[in-house]
C-alpha cells in the first residue's frame, strides 16, 4: 500500500509544481465540487498551453490533493525535497509562504 507521501508525489508529478502552485487557491476553493469547470476556466484564463485531457487531469489530481487534506504534505515536499533547478525562485517563494500559512492554522 502507497503512503501518503507517495500518493501526493504521484498527485503533484501530475499536476506539475508550477501548477498546484500557482492555482493553489483554486484547487482549494473547488475541492469539493464534482465539476472541474472553475479550475479549467482558471487555466484557460490564463492561456495554459495544455491539452484538453492535461487541462482535465491537473484539475483533478490538484483537486484530490486537497480533497484529501493532503496540501500541507505536497507543500512540505515542495519546499524541502524539489529540486530547485525544477522550481523557479518566484514559485518556491509562494510554495514557502503557503507552508507558513497553511502550518500556522
Amino acid at each position: 500500500m502507497k503512503t501518503n507521501e507517495e500518493i501526493v508525489r504521484e498527485r503533484l508529478k501530475a499536476t506539475g509544481i508550477y501548477c498546484f502552485i500557482l492555482y493553489f487557491e483554486v484547487f482549494r476553493d473547488n475541492k469539493f465540487q464534482t465539476s472541474n469547470q472553475k479550475i479549467i476556466e482558471a487555466f484557460a484564463k490564463n492561456h495554459e498551453d495544455w491539452t484538453e485531457f492535461s487541462y482535465q487531469s491537473r484539475a483533478s489530481k490538484g483537486k484530490a490533493i486537497f480533497r484529501d487534506g493532503q496540501e500541507k504534505i505536497a507543500l512540505k515536499y515542495i519546499v524541502n525535497e524539489a529540486s530547485d533547478n525544477k522550481v523557479d525562485a518566484d514559485i518556491m517563494n509562494k510554495a514557502k509562504r503557503l507552508l507558513m500559512s497553511v502550518s500556522n492554522k
